[in-house]
């Protein structure tokens, strides 16, 4: 036996003999080659381990995020719970089946049915997903099928006191008339008055209606003393029938607001009309209160910032920060002026950064009991900036121009069903358009012209966000929004005309010329003179450089003047006719 870890002595060689030669011993080689093979595999073995270990560790450390969002919430059953606001008659079998789907999905399912229908009656889904966004509506059965339906609600779970508004259009069945000679069947439509803004003591309202299809609003009820809350009612509507309701702020007979028209159907009740005062306050202060719904699960160290502009202002400046996030609780904001409206937004903030917002509030101080609705639903990713971008079509002769918008382009938001588009002064503002929209064709690219409102050269911004849910218009429910893009749009210059050089041809070699033999000209005989010959007693010699005429000479007849010489006959130089007779 060896001791334990001594070392074993290396096989020492031995001498070559024949015998040694002719049957070589192999072992020694065959034990080194095993030993090397065994190393490299535990090698491996330990490096697969590692490996893995760390992958397993790393996966703990660094969590993989999501692009939904930043704070994961436990998948919890939850309830989402409320009450049905029902308006015109109902089939006395009627039952009312809640129905819900997840954002994005087609089909609806059941989540719960309520069986005693009446006006308010409440309902509850226990079994909800806690942090999921679903679009509920309820839906009126008869006989098995679908008469009538609310329209469709966007809620993050968990939620209570929702509201599901059914506006029913059934005819009510015809019933013995009185014998007082009023109208059959009549019933009664009432409700209250939401009433913003300065009101001058002297203030009246006037609630009209109109049949769906009619022109004209009448009255209804008139004279009510106006104040924030009051009551309304009218006893003489026709069931079945469906009406346009709406309440008119008077000082006299001029009309200082309207609310918008609201549909329901006879017989109604809990019909509230939103009335925004436009009276001139006298300079004073005031305040708008009122409280916060908010479904779906709060992060851990969230809390609420309202901020507030006025509208038509681009930029909001918060007001209010820290305030904590309980579904249910009071807000107030002070010092705000009478007879102004503002715009009022709340944001959920998690480490300092917007989670979630509420719908706008749009309201006249001073004003109170108004809701602003928080789902805290995380946030799909923003599209890409590249997907929107803007031509400017043309300018007005006020030198006003119009932007055209394409966006959701190269369907990069393929489950999209509805959009919000904005343009704003500001980046992130939306004071000259703010567009929601849900169309026929999401997936494909989106345009939307504006009408003459962006001044020359100014730069503006523009954004976009989508939203998978074709009914929603609370902007909790969509994405974050693509860019903002820059905006701007100005005249092109006129080009002028850059003058292109004419090629100046290169000049030609002039070929040398040949040497040509020039002929050496002849010369030319010049001809003498013809001689002048003077006649008979015709002057001649001296300067005039006339000879006489043969067998004459030149004769001087005056010797004491000049010029006196002339032809004669020699043999008679005193005879002029020179033939001496």
């Amino acid at each position: 036996m060896r001791p334990k870890n001594s070392m074993v002595p290396a096989t020492q060689p031995q001498p070559t003999t024949p015998s040694s030669v002719n049957t070589p011993t192999l072992q020694p080689n065959q034990d080194k080659f095993e030993y090397w093979v065994k190393v490299i595999i535990g090698f491996c073995i330990l490096i697969i381990a590692f490996d893995l270990s760390f992958i397993a560790l790393s996966s703990k450390l660094f969590p993989k995020k999501t692009g939904q969002s930043q704070i994961p919430v436990p998948k919890t059953a939850v309830t989402i719970s409320g009450n049905i606001d029902i308006n015109g008659y109902l089939p006395k079998d009627a039952v009312i089946e809640i129905q819900e789907r997840q954002m994005g999905d087609a089909a609806f399912n059941i989540a719960a049915t309520v069986n005693a229908v009446g006006d308010g009656v409440g309902w509850s889904w226990p079994t909800a997903e806690n942090g999921t966004t679903y679009e509920l509506k309820a839906v009126v059965k008869s006989m098995g099928k679908s008469v009538a339906e609310s329209l469709i609600l966007a809620v993050t779970a968990p939620a209570d006191n929702e509201t599901l508004r059914i506006v029913s259009t059934l005819a009510a069945p015809a019933e013995t008339p009185p014998t007082d000679g009023a109208p059959a069947n009549q019933t009664i439509i009432s409700g209250k008055i939401d009433l913003n803004g300065y009101i001058p003591s002297n203030a009246t309202i006037t609630v009209n209606a109109k049949k769906q299809g009619e022109s004209n609003f009448l009255p209804i009820a008139s004279n009510i003393k106006a104040a924030d809350g009051v009551s309304w009612s009218w006893n003489a509507a026709l069931p079945g029938t469906t009406y346009e309701l709406q309440a008119v702020l008077l000082t006299g007979s001029t009309t200082i607001g309207t609310s918008p028209s609201l549909t329901t159907s006879a017989p109604s009740h809990n019909e509230m009309l939103v009335i925004n005062s436009k009276a001139a306050a006298p300079a004073s202060q005031d305040t708008i209160s009122g409280t916060f719904n908010i479904n779906g699960p709060v992060p851990n160290g969230a809390s609420i910032m309202l901020s507030v502009r006025k509208s038509g202002t681009p930029q909001f400046n918060p007001v209010q920060s820290g305030i904590a996030p309980i579904d249910g609780s009071s807000w107030n904001i002070p010092n705000l002026q009478t007879g102004i409206s503002y715009d009022i937004l709340a944001y959920l903030q998690v480490n300092n950064a917007a989670y979630a917002q509420s719908q706008l509030l749009v309201v006249t101080a001073p004003a109170h009991n108004e809701v602003l609705t928080i789902n805290s639903a995380g946030k799909p990713n923003a599209p890409p900036s590249s997907s929107i971008t803007f031509t400017c079509p043309g300018k007005n002769n006020s030198n006003l121009w119009q932007v055209n918008v394409q966006y959701n382009q190269n369907n990069v938001n393929p489950n999209a069903q509805a959009f919000i588009l904005q343009l704003g002064s500001n980046s992130g503002g939306s004071d000259l358009f703010n567009i929601q929209t849900a169309p026929n064709n999401p997936s494909q690219v989106q345009t939307y012209t504006s009408n003459f409102v962006l001044n020359e050269g100014q730069t503006y911004f523009a954004q976009y966000a989508y939203s998978t849910c074709q009914s929603c218009t609370d902007p909790s429910f969509y994405s974050q929004f693509a860019g903002p893009i820059q905006v701007r749009c100005v005249t092109a210059p006129t080009n002028t005309p850059t003058m292109t050089p004419t090629n100046t041809p290169l000049p030609t070699n002039t070929p040398i010329p040949t040497n040509t033999n020039t002929p050496t000209p002849s010369p030319t005989n010049i001809p003498s003179p013809t001689p002048k010959i003077s006649q008979c007693n015709e002057t001649c010699g001296g300067s005039s450089g006339y000879s006489c005429k043969e067998g004459l000479i030149c004769f001087d007849t005056n010797p004491e003047a000049i010029g006196g010489d002339v032809c004669r006959n020699p043999n008679c130089t005193d005879k002029e006719n020179c033939t001496c007779d």
